[in-house]
C-alpha cells in the first residue's frame, strides 16, 4: 500500500513541478 502512496507522489510532484 506503501509503494502505490510512492507512485502517486513522484507523479503529483512532477505534475505540480510544471
Amino acid at each position: 500500500m506503501i509503494e502505490k502512496t510512492e507512485s502517486v507522489q513522484m507523479i503529483y510532484r512532477g505534475l505540480y513541478n510544471r
